[in-house]
């Protein structure tokens, strides 16, 4: 048996560890469009910060490949699969032939379609060569505009004001990170970016990049006309699944390529996971795109194990964002966005402490929780979101900071 494997991020790499410590001696060839060995991209911000070094960012060791007998190429992206005759074409001319594929090509970003934004001092920050190329671009740069709050926009914020830049994140909505939290845990999160020196421009939109002469940035003119003076632009608005190889074939794709609950697209003998991916929510039962580390782990693992023949089934994922902004933390989990009346709403916080949890109660059991600072112990919750408990006999302890649970 072949198995070609696109993507060389954390779903790529738990698929080829499942496929080879179950026994299998299938023959596994790893396509990466990245000329780098695995690494670790939530490390990419401390990076450009200058907290760890290139050296820090593989996220197996230098001998992954041999060690589990893999056929890597890196450098090339895919550029066609043919799903009929089974074989994945690259952009150096190389093909390969499987019997089983596995798509685990994550997100790319979404290009906003403003004048000014194609050119120099343009960066995405998605990958190692964007971090690369931002560090690169450092000398003469004195501010930077980053265009959208979520996630990525916000952590290459922090990277580059820890660079001492002088940083103004612009957001369509009223309130930052609008996909990962609601609007007071939003708006105590800024509180704590802003008394680090982040600047903020909300309910905006930006409508052009601004050049000189020599084609250099100089500014981002907003949907007010305002201008934002920078020499730097980061775009973070927003991410699709990065297939535009699978066009033309039977796929079926809505925010994500959708995936059964044993991770097969609805191609014959074509598997997905991680980010590229839209699969079951645990929560609400409804299909979803999981965007984060661990899910990517274990579909991934799951992909790998089904690809050989196992019938492993993907009990589905959740949610759940954990990041760090200046020290001050903010998890999200499950369902945050979805609140109805017979919902239950449980609140605590300390805005002068950056302190914020909600947790989100459904029929007694927990359907989502954000946290900002640390009110609350964040793994007990996530136990009692994972297994489903009824909290109704201590629902008043799930806001202590010693609440315990274990099972």
């Amino acid at each position: 048996m072949r198995i070609v494997i696109i993507g060389n991020s954390t779903a790529g790499i738990n698929a080829i560890e499942a496929i080879r410590r179950s026994g299998s001696d299938a023959k596994i060839v790893n396509i990466s469009e990245e000329p780098y060995e695995p690494y670790s991209r939530p490390l990419l911000s401390y990076l450009v910060a200058g907290k760890v070094n290139e050296d820090r960012m593989g996220i197996r060791p230098k001998t992954f490949y041999s060690d589990y007998n893999v056929e890597a190429h890196l450098g090339s992206p895919v550029v066609f699969v043919d799903t009929e005759k089974k074989i994945v074409y690259l952009e150096d001319g190389k093909r390969f032939n499987y019997d089983k594929l596995l798509i685990a090509t994550g997100r790319k970003p979404i290009k906003l379609p403003i004048p000014g934004i194609d050119g120099e001092g343009v960066f995405n920050f998605l990958t190692f060569d964007d971090a690369k190329k931002i560090m690169s671009y450092f000398k003469d740069v004195k501010s930077v505009c980053i265009i959208g709050s979520g996630l990525i926009g916000l952590k290459a914020a922090e990277a580059l004001r820890l660079r001492g830049f002088d940083v103004t994140v612009v957001e369509l909505l009223d309130h930052i990170m609008p996909l990962a939290s609601d609007k007071r845990a939003s708006e105590i999160l800024q509180m704590a970016l802003e008394s680090n020196g982040v600047k903020f421009k909300l309910s905006l939109s930006a409508k052009e990049v601004l050049r000189d002469e020599k084609g250099k940035i100089r500014g981002v003119k907003l949907s007010n006309d305002e201008i934002i003076p920078a020499q730097m632009v980061i775009e973070a608005v927003g991410l699709s699944p990065n297939i535009n190889f699978l066009k033309g074939t039977e796929a079926r794709v809505n925010i994500g390529l959708i995936v059964d609950n044993y991770m097969r697209t609805t191609i014959p003998d074509v598997f997905a996971a991680g980010d590229v991916t839209e699969s079951k929510d645990a929560i609400t039962g409804m299909s979803n795109v999981h965007a984060v580390w661990p899910r990517a782990s274990e579909q991934g693992f799951t992909a790998g194990l089904n690809m050989i023949g196992f019938e492993k089934e993907y009990i589905g994922g959740y949610g759940m964002n954990s990041v760090s902004f200046f020290g001050v933390s903010c998890i999200s989990m499950g369902d945050v966005k979805t609140e109805k009346p017979n919902f239950e709403i449980l609140v605590k916080e300390t805005p002068e402490d950056f302190k914020y949890t909600k947790i989100i109660l459904e029929n007694d059991k927990i359907r989502g929780a954000i946290t900002v600072g640390r009110f609350v112990n964040v793994s007990a919750l996530n136990r009692l979101l994972r297994k489903r408990v009824d909290v109704g006999i201590f629902r008043e302890n799930l806001l202590e900071e010693k609440f315990i649970f274990a099972l």
